[in-house]
């Protein structure tokens, strides 16, 4: 815009930043960086805004670590844009863990370089929860929200306990 204008910002302006840095003996280097990025769906009286961290990794600048979206959602990493796939939240006294999607599954993943993959999954929208070996692409056990337990691979429960071998 012009000196003394109004211009509406766009989706990627920085709204501010406060930045950290210091002296490598050559030149000034960015070690951390906290910054405010305009969201799209600016309007009157409406400024979604990302509120962003960011670390020196041992290089010439910073990048993305943590997130807080402007619809409230929580990403540690360096995802960005639409379709975070989860949000963390602590709800009052009792401090639960919630992590929600809007993709169908909600997923916590424990990984081991080299040694494998284990997916604690929603039933993809419907009722129940299963243990997947990502790995190896199997269903390992589900429970349905009725209280049915399936041990195996790529059970189905029919109200009783199953065991079925590999």
């Amino acid at each position: 815009g012009s000196v003394g204008g109004n211009t509406v910002v766009q989706a990627g302006d920085d709204l501010g930043t406060i930045t950290f840095g210091g002296a490598d003996g050559t030149s000034m280097i960015f070690g951390a960086e906290i910054i405010a990025e305009v969201q799209s769906g600016v309007g009157n009286d409406d400024m979604p805004t990302d509120l962003i961290f960011q670390t020196n990794g041992g290089s010439t600048s910073t990048t993305q670590k943590f997130r807080i979206t402007s619809d409230g959602k929580v990403v540690a990493g360096s995802s960005s844009g639409a379709g975070y796939p989860s949000r963390l939240q602590s709800h009052g006294a009792g401090n639960v863990l919630d992590l929600n999607s809007t993709s169908g599954a909600v997923v916590i993943r424990f990984y081991e370089s080299g040694a494998g993959r284990f997916d604690i999954r929603t039933n993809n929208g419907s009722s129940g929860l299963n243990f997947y070996d990502s790995l190896n692409g199997v269903e390992r056990v589900r429970i349905t929200s009725t209280g049915a337990v399936s041990v195996g691979d790529n059970a189905s429960p029919d109200g009783k306990l199953h065991v079925y071998s590999s």
